[in-house]
């Protein structure tokens, strides 16, 4: 082994030399306060007609060139006087850069605003910012979107309290969710994952649209939301959270980061939180949430050695208990009808990196990632245990053709993905192995135009060969519009329990398919961007179409009978499955005291369903949203209103009357505010607010309550609040120890 690596670090050196020898180098260097020559990072050194490059940490360039004659270079770097000097490839320079003309140092601060929507990168994407998290109450990650109009978020059923995240009209199953673009919420994971990452933890959360790169993996059909969580080098040393509310539950996060060494940081996050209240307000004699007891923990290390060596290691633990379902009977004596839930949960993950420092934006860099998810459930008198092994690695390549405007992004990946479940009698176990490859080609000529070709291949154990073709463009006619196309094909491995978890809180029969098939679909879709300024004022208006096809899926069909859910791919009913979302949206920002946004979503999403092709049940197709913040000085007013159009239900037409349901749900609304006092002077937030302030509730949303064990029970037809008005208050407390950088500027 150890004669292997030094085989690879002997050809790495080598073709170090032989590019050093090809290439303009030097270092770039200033005269400190205490009067010593030090190098400088961060300066832009440039050819009069060729690619430019950064100065490292230790103040050292490379810049790439094609030919020995003597090129003029232009340095420059903020706060100094720009120079310029000859040099030549093989004869390095030092060039000491002069302050004279500096006269002051200031300090800048602003606060971001709560959603950034891009008009650079080819994918369309938005960032909920630390501002946006904070407009309402983000206990943990599924609770992230209140405030945002391409996720939506809604409960599986009405006994368990899951919350599932869609996009495009479709379920989660189909987005991708990562963690700094490492799988979070996947396999037995996708149930609960999302409350298993606390708001607090979360930096900033990414949404993109569509098909996303291939470079992340195979499985994005619909979009991809990454969370970034707080760094270990971030400028708060200590973010303490408390919170509660009047349905009796109550959390506490810690998240505390500091550098350990010149080159080492780190950061914990602790979490625990509990839901005790005991809430009924239906009166049906089932728990509307179940109650629990949460506990996270995760600790990482960043790691910055200099010269291009950069790496990220960290582990995660939760322990969840959930105790739910009947707590009232209907008949003296009757037997609960109980739902229990316990889940074991280890993350580790590690990435690690390097820049070559002597070629311009070529990079390596590995990323591991291992879980092992326990999970138990009873579902009245039905038990359920599940237990899924995982460990992924993904090694990738980036570099240029040369040119900057020709890149491109390569790599392997392979995971290995163990599944041990069993359902009332009988096992579902797999195993699975998907060694795969990558490319991915970017075309940016100019600041206007950017396109993205990407492919993949995976080779499954159990499917074979699948193929998975991607192309993104942009095109930005000016700075403040971005005009994007993109289309490509995703699969990805069904999980019947973790995707339709709610299911079990039935008295339906299960109808399994008999084997295993990949879910396979295409998803292509237009969109425009277009910023507008007025003086202190900031205007943007984005609209947006997709369309999602699929060629194989499995349908869980709740139409056949009310007393069966029958699992049917695609392809073994030659059936249909289609989405088209459409979505408008127009934001105002007034300096840093307004914010405001309206978005409009339509979704047609249909599927062939009891021997026909029908629209999708419990997906409303037209919804609307309107969000409005207002911030004088040491105060934050928030308030969000969701509206949803009518809905159809699955059909109960064979059940008798008093079992029965309509066919359509009403329309209605539901009103979140919150307000917030900042004690900007000692780093302290209180603020107080609510949920469901309207006060509309699902009426009798579990049908066949009074006979839980009997053969028209069913608590899946959840189509709104089961909750009346919630009120909630708490406090942030912030200790920033890291002094603000200084930004010095020229007269």
């Amino acid at each position: 082994m150890k004669y292997f690596i030094f085989f690879i670090t002997l050809i790495v050196k080598l073709r170090a030399g032989d590019a050093y020898a090809q290439a303009l180098t030097g270092t770039v260097k200033y005269i400190d306060e205490g009067g010593k020559l030090s190098p400088l990072p961060g300066a832009t050194v440039k050819p009069l007609d060729a690619p430019g490059a950064v100065t490292d940490a230790e103040g050292r360039f490379v810049v790439p060139v094609s030919d020995g004659k003597t090129y003029r270079l232009v340095v420059e770097a903020i706060g100094f006087r720009p120079d310029t000097v000859a040099a030549k490839a093989g004869r390095p320079v030092t060039v000491t850069l002069s302050d004279a003309l500096l006269i002051k140092t200031v300090e800048i601060a602003a606060s971001a605003p709560g959603t950034r929507l891009s008009t650079l990168g080819p994918y369309p994407s938005e960032e909920l910012t630390r501002t946006e998290l904070t407009k309402a109450a983000c206990c943990n990650l599924s609770e992230s979107f209140e405030t945002n109009a391409t996720v939506d978020v809604s409960y599986s059923d009405a006994v368990t309290g899951v919350k599932e995240v869609q996009m495009l009209g479709l379920t989660g199953s189909y987005t991708q969710i990562t963690t700094e673009q490492l799988g979070w919420v996947q396999g037995l994971g996708k149930t609960f994952g999302l409350n298993y990452m606390p708001g607090t933890w979360v930096e900033s959360v990414q949404i993109i649209k569509g098909a996303g790169s291939v470079v992340n993996g195979y499985e994005a059909l619909t979009g991809q939301i990454n969370a970034e969580l707080a760094k270990p080098h971030a400028r708060e040393f200590l973010h303490f959270n408390l919170y509660g509310n009047t349905a009796g539950r109550g959390e506490a996060n810690v998240v505390v980061a500091r550098p350990v060494s010149r080159k080492w940081a780190s950061a914990t996050m602790l979490h625990g939180s509990f839901l005790q209240g005991a809430n009924d307000m239906n009166h049906d004699g089932f728990l509307d949430m179940p109650k629990y007891t949460l506990y996270n923990a995760a600790h990482r290390w960043h790691y910055e050695g200099g010269n291009g060596h950069e790496g990220q290691f960290g582990a995660h633990g939760v322990w969840d208990d959930v105790d739910g379902g009947q707590i009232q009977a209907h008949h003296p004596g009757a037997e609960l009808y109980p739902y229990r839930m316990s889940t074991r949960r280890l993350n580790l993950w590690g990435k690690t990196g390097y820049v070559f420092p002597m070629h311009c934006g070529r990079s390596t860099g590995v990323q591991t990632n291992a879980t092992i998810h326990q999970q138990n459930a009873v579902f009245g008198r039905r038990n359920y245990s599940g237990l899924q092994r995982r460990f992924h690695v993904n090694w990738l390549w980036q570099s240029t053709f040369g040119l900057e405007s020709h890149s491109y992004r390569t790599g392997a990946s392979f995971l290995a993905d163990d599944y041990r479940e069993r359902f009332a009698a009988s096992d579902f176990n797999r195993t699975e192995w998907v060694p795969g490859a990558f490319f991915e080609y970017t075309y940016k000529p100019n600041a206007k135009l950017t396109a993205v070709a990407g492919a993949r291949a995976d080779w499954h154990n159990l499917f074979g060969f699948m193929a998975v073709p991607r192309l993104q463009a942009k095109y930005s006619p000016t700075e403040k519009t971005a005009l994007r196309i993109g289309g490509g094909r995703a699969w990805r491995t069904p999980n019947i329990f973790a995707d339709h978890y709610g299911a079990a809180l039935s008295s339906r029969n299960y109808v399994f398919p008999s084997v295993l098939q990949p879910e396979i679909g295409w998803n292509a879709g237009v969109g425009a961007l277009q910023k507008f300024f007025a003086g202190a004022s900031s205007f943007y208006l984005s609209g947006d179409y997709y369309y999602t096809v699929f060629e194989n899926r499995l349908l869980a069909d709740f139409d056949v009978s009310p007393q069966e859910v029958r699992f049917r791919y695609l392809q073994e009913i030659d059936g249909r499955s289609f989405a088209h979302a459409a979505q408008f949206e127009f934001g105002f920002s007034h300096k840093e005291i307004i914010e405001a946004k309206a978005a409009y979503k339509w979704y047609d999403v249909r599927e062939t369903l009891a021997g026909e092709l029908r629209t999708r049940p419990l997906i409303s197709p037209h919804r609307g949203l309107a969000n409005v913040s207002f911030k004088p000085k040491s105060w934050a007013f928030d308030a969000t209103i969701h509206v949803y159009g009518p809905q159809r239900l699955p059909t109960t037409k064979s059940n008798p009357e008093e079992w029965r349901r309509p066919d359509y749900a009403p329309a209605y609304a539901v009103l979140i505010a919150q307000v917030t006092k900042k004690f900007k002077s000692v780093g302290l937030d209180v603020y107080v607010g609510g949920e469901n302030l309207g006060g509309f509730r699902q009426p009798e949303p579990i049908v066949g309550a009074a006979d839980p064990f009997g053969p028209r029970f069913d608590a899946t037809m959840i189509w709104g609040p089961i909750m009346g008005p919630v009120g909630y208050v708490g406090l942030r407390y912030i200790v920033k120890d890291v002094p603000k950088k200084k930004l010095r500027l020229a007269q």
